[in-house]
């Protein structure tokens, strides 16, 4: 009698383990919608290694607990199918690790900018000048060719002929500033160039780098919580974490994608 009890006892205890009230099955048996074809437990069992499903009550709800960590194969599927966005993730994410790794390049914008770039900025200015000046002396010799017209004195006549003099002055003033400023506009695109293949350059490099090390870390934990219907038959993830996928803001869309990939 004693030993029919004791193994009645166990035999609850085990259900209870188990959660052998049909919650887990049911979550385990189903599944969510995007992916009809594999059931929930096939997909996470086998994703993830040390597995475990637990149920408890929380408020009525019945959940079903999921932990695992995460498989080699899965962290490689995640690598070779997640998309980043580079400049959210270099520049907000890892926004102080960019700042360092393109300072040396920065110093190198800063130098230009302060050399070639401000001989660019007054090789504009002089040229701005130089076309309000002309600008100028075409109206001056409107004026006096009018003058010229009512008294064609010598005096007048020599003003015409300073006004062109002058005029020709700054057209090859003009024409030189012109060639200058290609030759800086040149260099400046060129830096340019330069400084967007070098933030490109160090965005990927740091992907690559997060994606290898940080992105689904293999060995690192996850939870998923499914919320099962008080009719028994439907549930959904009501939570889901891991260390990497909080920290990117990773949805739960990518997340069944990664852990359902064939």
């Amino acid at each position: 009698m004693n030993k029919f009890i004791l193994l009645l006892l166990a035999s609850i205890g085990l259900a209870l383990i188990c959660g052998c009230d049909g919650s887990v099955s049911q979550v385990k048996n189903g599944t969510l919608g995007g992916h009809p074809d594999v059931t929930v437990g096939a997909a996470f069992d086998g994703s993830f290694d040390s597995t475990k499903w637990s149920t408890i009550t929380d408020k009525g709800r019945k959940i079903v607990s999921f932990t695992g960590k995460i498989k080699q194969a899965t962290h490689d599927t995640a690598v070779k199918n997640i998309r980043i966005d580079e400049i959210t993730f270099c520049q907000q994410y890892k926004a102080d690790e960019f700042k360092k790794r393109f300072a040396p390049f920065d110093k190198k914008v800063t130098t230009f900018n302060n050399t070639t770039g401000k001989e660019l900025e007054d090789a504009k200015y002089n040229s701005d000048k130089i076309k309000w000046k002309y600008d100028q002396l075409g109206r001056d010799q409107n004026t006096a060719e009018q003058n010229y017209s009512l008294e064609e004195t010598q005096q007048n006549k020599k003003v015409i002929d300073d006004i062109k003099h002058n005029k020709e002055l700054l057209e090859k003033e003009f024409s030189a500033l012109e060639n200058k400023i290609a030759l800086l506009n040149e260099k400046e695109e060129q830096m340019n160039k330069e400084k967007i293949a070098a933030i490109d350059k160090i965005q990927k490099e740091m992907i690559e780098e997060f994606k290898i090390n940080s992105c689904w870390p293999v060995g690192s934990m996850v939870k998923f919580d499914f919320t099962v219907y008080p009719d028994g038959k439907k549930f959904d993830i009501s939570s889901f974490s891991n260390d990497s996928w909080n920290e990117l803001g990773t949805d739960l869309n990518t997340v069944l994608k990664v852990i359902f990939a064939k």
